[in-house]
């Protein structure tokens, strides 16, 4: 696995030119393991009541979100926008299913061109020297290059 701090940093670097996004450093600052629940509670706590957050992922990776911890108070917490793939639109709609009102009311799917680009595939095409730009921010693929990451 990439340590933490290379993917925090390729984290800002990818969306440093929007201002409405805030890449935040808690869980490398906290000693021990980190769970969502716990990461929420303390960004939620720094900011507005009336704050709204959302969880941006791959609609894959939320077909594993009924085995998150406290996932129901995760979800009052923050809306899920799950980046649809092909492949994944009924997997999303199932685990929306699964939540009933809650899912209804706090995941949301966002279709994405239809591009079978996945972090795995990202690593797969750098560990084999073939390119990634156009995938990644050029920034990103910049950094990625210069720290040697993902080469095996």
């Amino acid at each position: 696995m990439t340590p933490a701090i290379h993917r925090y940093i390729m984290t800002v670097m990818a969306t440093y030119s929007n201002p409405r996004f805030f890449v935040s450093a808690i869980e490398l600052e906290r000693p021990g393991p980190s769970f969502t629940i716990d990461t929420l509670r303390a960004i939620v706590a720094q900011h507005d009541e009336n704050t709204e957050f959302y969880f941006i992922t791959g609609a894959d990776a939320i077909s594993e979100l009924s085995t998150w911890n406290n996932v129901d108070q995760v979800l009052d917490l923050c809306h899920f926008v799950a980046a649809t793939r092909p492949g994944c639109i009924s997997t999303l709609d199932d685990v929306i299913e699964y939540f009933g009102a809650q899912g209804r009311d706090r995941i949301h799917g966002l279709a994405t061109p239809e591009l079978e680009i996945s972090s795995t595939d990202i690593r797969e095409r750098v560990k084999k020297g073939r390119s990634i730009k156009y995938i990644v921010p050029e920034s990103v693929e910049s950094y990625i290059l210069k720290e040697n990451l993902y080469n095996g």
